[in-house]
């Protein structure tokens, strides 16, 4: 991956070019990483409050166009959403 530099007001910023125009910088990684922590927060929070463990669940819905375009495996790698069988 080739790393890019953009100067900004603040200084440089780092970006990783994924492909011709396309790229994800620092900015779009720290957005990545609140987003993730939100959502795992409040499925968690939720399990918690109905007493149950994510082995509990018999289905996962993922609506929206985000669930739409999630792929659940990676997703459950970074713990967006709760480890059970993909199949649910």
């Amino acid at each position: 991956e080739r790393v890019l530099l953009e100067q900004t007001a603040v200084g440089p910023l780092k970006s990783f070019a994924l492909a011709p125009r396309l790229s994800v910088g620092e900015v779009d990684i720290a957005e990545i990483i609140q987003a993730k922590a939100a959502v795992a927060a409040g499925w968690t929070t939720l399990l918690e409050e109905a007493g149950i463990h994510p082995e509990d669940l018999r289905v996962l819905y993922l609506a929206g166009g985000f669930g739409y375009h999630l792929n659940p495996g990676r997703a459950q790698q970074i713990g967006l959403i709760p480890p059970i069988p993909l199949d649910r």
